[in-house]
């Protein structure tokens, strides 16, 4: 294990849970990238896996390289303000995801993770706003399904 994740995790220990049987795939990633440093898919990739390990804040590191060639994807804006999230920077998550949703309103995912930011906080009034706005964009897909159960529970 590399000094990031070894350090990553002691921080970490008991509050994040680390998926470290993608530490293969991460570690092939990093090394393409060394031969290929601003090929972007390669960035992403990364990010979204570390992401996806519950590695936050390398994954961080990697969605602002990735910003660097595509700084308006709403997509990494929510992914992004998950890992915040995560980390318990909420003010963070909450800006990033206004973002994405503000560049496209149609952002189903972004809504539901302003609500579940907002939940985790008990601000329960307007969690419920933010899933409504999901529910309405699309009440069928497995999002929309997610918010709608919440909302029904709370």
């Amino acid at each position: 294990m590399d000094e990031i994740h070894a350090k990553e995790q002691m921080e970490n220990q008991g509050n994040v849970h680390k998926h470290t049987e993608n530490l293969p795939m991460i570690n092939a990633l990093k090394d393409s990238l060394k031969n290929n440093p601003n090929n972007k898919e390669l960035i992403l990739d990364l990010a979204n896996l570390l992401n996806h390990s519950g590695f936050y804040a390398e994954s961080l590191e990697n969605y602002k390289r990735y910003q660097k060639f595509d700084p308006n994807n709403p997509d990494v804006l929510v992914d992004m303000g998950i890992c915040y999230f995560e980390l318990q920077n909420f003010s963070a998550a909450d800006s990033l995801m206004k973002l994405a949703i503000k560049i496209n309103p149609a952002h189903q995912t972004g809504y539901f993770n302003l609500g579940i930011v907002n939940l985790s906080q008990g601000r329960i009034d307007v969690a419920m706003e933010w899933m409504q706005k999901a529910v309405a964009i699309d009440s069928s897909s497995e999002v929309g399904k997610r918010a709608k159960h919440i909302l029904e529970t709370h």
